[in-house]
């Protein structure tokens, strides 16, 4: 027995109904990962290299007993727009890069 789709072609008897998916599933993403996936935009549309860091957000210390936390092992989930938005930084392009390098090789000579 055939059956007819909405789209008025004939259903395929065999096949399961579709499964709706999961809306539990769906995590909003963070201010953290909004920015930085903008940022990379940006750096591609208009040829930067990359980026340096020239401030950043400051460690909430309050909530701390004494410990030394990295600040690659905060919690960027809990980073609000309003901190995102006070990051600043330096945009690499190719003679800025080249810049760098050769600043790099005369501070660090043989080291680098």
């Amino acid at each position: 027995e055939n059956t007819v789709n909405s789209a008025g072609g004939a259903a395929d008897a065999s096949s399961p109904p579709t499964k709706k998916a999961k809306t539990s599933d769906f995590k909003p993403k963070t201010p953290y990962q909004l920015y930085f996936d903008e940022m990379s935009v940006f750096l591609k549309e208009n040829g930067y290299k990359g980026k340096l860091l020239t401030k950043g957000i400051a460690a909430d210390r309050s909530d701390e007993e004494g410990d030394t936390e990295d600040e690659e092992e905060q919690d960027k989930s809990k980073y609000t727009a309003e901190q995102m938005k006070t990051l600043r930084f330096v945009l690499i392009n190719d003679s800025r890069a080249d810049q760098l390098d050769k600043m790099k090789n005369l501070v660090l000579g043989d080291q680098a």
